[in-house]
């Protein structure tokens, strides 16, 4: 079952995501937030952009969301995307689904672009998105420090949909999900 996030799934995200930060290069994090910070981060999210899980036999698998790309205005049809999986379920297909979701609500919102970043070389991750549909845009050598040597940052782009002359508002995503016409049937 993929379902929206909610704040008492804090706790299980900070679990998951605990050795993304202490264990390997992939998140350049150097503190993994706690189950507080990962609450006030689903309250920012959802606002504007979507934050899903994946949940099977009452149990919490994985994650995905987007999150604003650039802070101006001129920006707004493009996000980031982040995904993380509990390792047991990685390689069961969960992240497609949970990307599937996810794009299918920010079509909805009219975003056009989704931008993954993703440390480099992370050979999973990377081909991942190519799968998905996603394409190698740039590599940006030597970002950020972490475990004792700077790192590589590939850029990633994936387009929703076609590029309208004039784009439409984008929806945020507290208004679209109040929409009566949203469903989460329809999605998920």
């Amino acid at each position: 079952m993929i379902r929206i996030a909610r704040v008492e799934d804090a706790p299980k995200f900070a679990e998951i995501y605990r050795p993304y930060v202490e264990k390997s290069v992939v998140s350049f994090e150097t503190e993994a937030p706690d189950a507080a910070e990962f609450c006030r981060r689903i309250k920012e999210t959802e606002k504007d952009y979507p934050w899903i899980v994946l949940k099977e036999n009452g149990k919490i698998l994985g994650y995905a969301y987007a999150h604003r790309y650039r802070e101006r205005k001129a920006y707004d049809w493009a996000v980031e995307s982040s995904i993380y999986l509990a390792d047991e379920a990685k390689h069961q297909k969960i992240g497609d689904r949970l990307y599937r979701s996810l794009m299918d609500i920010l079509k909805k919102q009219g975003v056009l672009l989704v931008y993954a970043f993703i440390t480099s070389p992370n050979p999973e991750s990377e081909n991942f998105h190519l799968r998905f549909g996603f394409q190698r845009e740039s590599l940006q050598k030597k970002i950020a420090y972490k475990n004792g040597a700077f790192r590589d940052l590939a850029v990633m782009r994936y387009q929703i949909g076609p590029f309208p002359e004039v784009p439409q508002p984008l929806v945020p995503f507290e208004v679209l999900r109040k929409n009566p016409t949203f469903r989460l049937e329809e999605i998920f």
